[in-house]
This record gives structure tokens, C-alpha cells and sequence, in this order.
């Protein structure tokens, strides 16, 4: 066995090693395309420098609690704290929390990472933070220079744990006080009863009470290193709009979700899914497309807007079609951030974009009329959303229903904004006046991930807007309507799916009620369906199919 300064040498080496690697992934591997690669590597890498721990230091069954002759012991010990802290959140939750009971089906992930979490917190940072403060030498507890800093060298080496665990879930401040709670209640309890089962136990029972209760509001999501834009946002899927063409008839657009080798493939449905033609947008660009529909006057009927999808080399250049495919505008919206492609929006006749959901992209909205000529823009820092936004406007021609689109000089009287898809955007619809600059927001979903949402005719003859989950596995389809003033007005949950990923979403009045019916197009997430679903203003469903299924 090596002697001790060395053990304290090789201890602050392991440690440090780990902690690089862990946070290189969390504040830079992950915002990689292939950041699965990079998670691998990172797991491969951590798994590499315990088991040398465990070899080198001769860490043996006993030390690290894989014993039961301590199972009775440690039972007390254990389960009381367990039990009180359980009745604390389970109480606080109700009270306080958003308590998510859809969400039992999580809980088989968590008790399994609870077990990964408690063997490198107990039998790799622990071990080491003792062999570091001096308390541990070799396999054995070894106190020095004397038995009076016992006490202070144990504690030492219990707070060190802890706060190395906290350090891993940075920036998330609440999830970082909770996990270093539970480190030190954890490394107190194990450094004087090793066992194993028993701080699994009641890691999984503690975890799983605050994900039911806290995960997705108070913890945001459990979401851990920087909170800025990600590809696990990528996938398949089916983005939406809906139009009118020339001899007024109802058209259904898609697009896939936005991944690598995914074609900004255009194609044009009835709401009954017969599938009337195709184009490719972009043949250049891959992250398939974002669209837009809506009437900016170059002939009768709406156009369609598509920009490249959310690469990271993608320019924001636009292209408007008829729904025939016709090409009848190209430009290059140099007046905003490049790279990411960018958000499109329609209304007043005019276009409006922000930059793509990019790392760092200002919370920016340009407006264009038909000529690609910007007319002005608007910054939004304000909101405390990052990378991007969604827009679209509202103007009082719309609310009277006498608008008609075109090149007429229509104003948009505000602007509604929400955050692109990324973890740390809310669920928050921001309200902004362009005639007094008022800048006012309500809250939807109570979910984060962003938004997706449209403006849609509501019974009452007037605009409102639904909303439905951003990109995350594990949001259902919930639509929840608004009218402008952010009063809800109604609500649906779309067909259960076990693993669905939100819902992309647009308006159309199909059957000429004057009043508009919801498409739903599934959330980009890897694997899912790219089906369309429409729907009425109670849920019912109208019409559904699948738009891809042999595109990929």
C-alpha cells in the first residue's frame, strides 16, 4: 500500500479527474450533435477511474457496504430520517408543489440511477474525500496526527462529498441545496453504518417523492450544466400549418421534425390525409425546415414560408410557395443572427422572424413586408428567455375579422412571444403592445422546454391562443386554450401515447364554422410517429394519419 502523502495525492487526483470529466459533458459535450457519443465516453471514462480506485486504494465488500451483518442496525438509522424527511416533501408537495402522479412510470429509471448515484457518492467521493482530509488510509479509518481531529476531519470529509455532489447538478441552485442536503444526510449516515441497501433505499425513496412533486416546476426538470441550447431536442415528428388555396379550400402543410439527415420536405394534405403533393424546400440544408402559413398577398390564397431547419451552419434564408409549390420569393434575412436557420411567423400581411434557437442568439423579432425589405425589430432581453424566440403577430384587423393579408399596410397592434425548446425556457407567453411598449406575460402550461402555440379563432368569434407542450419525452399532447388577456378558456388532452414528446401545433377552420379547428402534429423527439391529428375546440377527434411513415 502506498504511504499516506501519496494516497492523499492519488485521492485528490481521482477526484479531480472525475469531476473534470463530468463537468466537460455537462457544460460542453452535450451541446454537441453527437452528444450521445460524448455521454458514453464520459461513462466510460468515470467507470474507468473508480474501478482503478477500487483496485489501487483495495477498497473491499465491508468498506463499501455491500454487507447485510449491519442490515438490522442500520434499519433504524436509515429508515426514520427516510420516513420523516418523506412526510416533509409528501406534505410540502401538496401544498406548495405540482404534484405529477402521471409520472409513476419514471420511477424504475430513478431507483436505478439512485443506485448509480449512491455507489460513486458513497464508495468513490466519500472513500477518497476521506483518504483526502487524512481521515482514511488505505481500507481502514486511520485517525491522525491524532485522535482529538477526529471529528473535524470526518466532517470535513463528509462536506467535501457533498459539496462535490451539489457541484454536479450546477447551475440548478434548488436541485444543488437539495442534493447537497441529501449528500451530507447520506455520508453521515454511511461513514458509521456502511450498508448499502439501505442509503439506496432511501436515495430512491426521497428521489422519487420529489420527482412526483418538484421535478417540473421548482426543479426544473432536473435539468443540470449549462442551461442553453441542446440537440436532445432533435428527432422525428411532424411540424405543421394549415391554409386556404385559391378556390378557398382547406390545405393541411407538414414538415419533419428537425434532425441531421432529415429534407425540408414540404408536403401538402387535405384534413383527411390524402397527401396532394411534395417539394423539397431546401436541398442544400439538412434539420429539415420551420414553416409558416398565412396570406402575404403575392396571389390568392396563403403562401407558405420555409426556413432551414435549427443546423448549426444554417443561414436564415426564406423562401415563400404557393401550395402548389410554386416558388414566388427567395432572400437572405442578413438582419439577423446566422447559423441555427430561424423562426418564421405570418400575419398583417407581413413576415416576421427570429433567429434559430443557436446557442447565445438574441431574443430578437424582425419584421418583413412582402419584398424581404425589413421594416423594423424589436429586442426582448427583458423576458429572461435564452436562445431565440417564437412569435406571432396580432393585429385589430384580425380581431374584428376584416382582415385580408396582402401588401395592405397593416399593423400589428402586439406582438405574443414564447421561448424556443430548450430546458430552462418556461411555459411563459409574453404580451407585447408595439403602439406603448407594455410588455406583459401569463402562465400556460407550468412546464419548461418552451412553448409550441398558435393563433386560433375561438367560438366567441374571437382570437385566442393554443398552446401545447415543448420537445420532451414524456409531455403528453395537452393543448390548453387561451384567449388574449391570458383567461383560459378551454382544454384537451390529446390520444395517450406512452412516450410522447409534446406536440407541435396550428389552426384552421376546416368546415367553414368560422370557428378554427386544432392540428396536431407529434413533438420532434427520436423515434416518434410523425402523425397529424385534428382536432375540435373539445377535444374530439377529426381527422388523423401519418405523414412521414416511409420518408426516413
Amino acid at each position: 500500500m502506498y504511504s499516506m502523502p501519496y494516497q492523499r495525492l492519488l485521492a485528490l487526483v481521482s477526484l479531480a479527474g472525475f469531476s473534470f470529466l463530468i463537468l466537460v459533458y455537462l457544460w460542453w459535450g452535450k451541446f454537441h450533435y453527437s452528444h450521445q457519443a460524448f455521454l458514453y465516453v464520459t461513462y466510460a471514462g468515470a467507470a474507468v477511474i473508480i474501478l482503478i480506485n477500487h483496485f489501487v486504494f483495495g477498497d473491499n465488500r465491508r468498506t463499501m457496504g455491500f454487507r447485510l451483518d449491519n442490515f438490522a442496525s442500520a434499519a433504524p438509522r436509515y429508515g426514520l430520517p427516510t420516513l420523516l424527511i418523506a412526510i416533509v416533501i409528501t406534505g410540502t408537495g401538496f401544498v406548495f408543489g405540482s404534484p405529477r402522479i402521471d409520472r409513476w412510470g419514471d420511477l424504475s429509471e430513478y431507483a436505478i440511477w439512485a443506485l448509480v448515484q449512491q455507489h460513486v457518492l458513497q464508495n468513490f467521493i466519500r472513500l477518497r474525500s476521506e483518504t483526502l482530509v487524512g481521515w482514511r488510509e488505505g481500507t481502514e479509518p486511520k485517525l491522525i496526527p491524532q485522535p482529538a481531529s477526529a471529528p473535524t476531519r470526518l466532517f470535513a470529509a463528509i462536506f467535501l462529498a457533498a459539496a462535490l455532489f451539489s457541484m454536479f447538478h450546477a447551475p440548478n441552485f434548488a436541485l444543488m441545496l437539495l442534493t447537497f442536503c441529501g449528500g451530507l444526510l447520506w455520508c453521515s449516515l454511511y461513514s458509521r453504518t456502511p450498508n448499502f441497501l439501505w442509503s439506496w433505499f432511501s436515495h430512491a425513496t426521497l428521489a422519487t417523492l420529489v420527482l412526483l412533486f418538484f421535478k417540473y416546476e421548482t426543479l426544473n426538470q432536473f435539468q443540470v450544466g449549462s442551461p442553453h441550447f441542446r440537440y436532445e431536442g432533435y428527432g422525428d415528428g411532424a411540424q405543421v400549418a394549415g391554409g386556404r388555396d385559391a378556390n378557398g379550400r382547406p390545405w393541411i402543410a407538414t414538415l419533419p421534425g428537425p434532425d441531421k439527415n432529415s429534407p425540408a420536405l414540404v408536403r401538402i394534405f387535405t384534413p383527411q390525409g390524402e397527401r396532394i403533393r411534395e417539394w423539397n424546400a431546401f436541398e442544400r440544408f439538412e434539420f429539415s425546415g420551420v414553416l409558416a402559413s398565412g396570406d402575404l398577398g403575392f396571389s390568392p390564397g396563403d403562401e407558405l414560408v420555409v426556413v432551414p431547419g435549427p443546423g448549426q451552419d444554417n443561414p436564415p434564408n426564406v423562401r415563400i410557395f404557393d401550395s402548389a409549390g410554386n416558388l414566388l420569393k427567395e432572400f437572405r434575412a442578413s438582419n439577423i443572427n446566422q447559423g441555427y436557420g430561424a423562426w418564421a411567423a405570418i400575419g398583417c400581411g407581413k413576415l416576421y422572424l427570429c433567429p434559430g434557437p443557436g446557442p447565445g442568439n438574441a431574443q430578437q423579432v424582425v419584421e418583413f413586408n412582402l419584398r424581404g425589405e425589413m421594416l423594423q425589430s424589436w429586442d426582448f432581453k427583458g423576458t429572461g428567455l435564452l436562445n431565440g424566440l417564437r412569435v406571432v403577430p396580432v393585429c385589430s384587423n384580425f380581431l374584428t375579422g376584416t382582415a385580408s393579408g396582402g401588401d395592405q399596410d397593416l399593423e400589428a397592434s402586439s406582438l405574443l412571444l414564447w421561448g424556443s425548446v430548450i430546458p430552462v425556457n418556461p411555459s411563459t407567453v409574453f404580451s407585447y403592445n408595439t403602439r406603448t411598449g407594455q410588455l406583459t406575460s401569463w402562465e400556460t402550461l407550468r412546464t419548461t422546454y418552451g412553448l409550441n402555440a398558435t393563433l386560433a379563432r375561438l367560438a366567441s368569434g374571437g382570437l385566442g391562443l393554443a398552446v401545447a407542450p415543448g420537445y420532451l419525452q414524456g409531455y403528453p399532447a395537452w393543448v390548453r386554450i387561451f384567449d388574449l388577456n391570458g383567461n383560459q378558456v378551454g382544454e384537451f388532452w390529446s390520444q395517450d401515447q406512452e412516450k410522447s414528446c409534446g406536440s407541435n401545433i396550428a389552426a384552421l377552420d376546416i368546415d367553414g364554422d368560422s370557428i378554427d379547428e386544432l392540428i396536431l402534429g407529434e413533438g420532434a423527439c427520436p423515434g416518434q410517429p410523425s402523425r397529424v391529428r385534428i382536432y375540435r375546440w373539445d377535444g374530439i377527434l377529426l381527422h388523423e394519419w401519418s405523414a412521414y411513415e416511409n420518408s426516413r
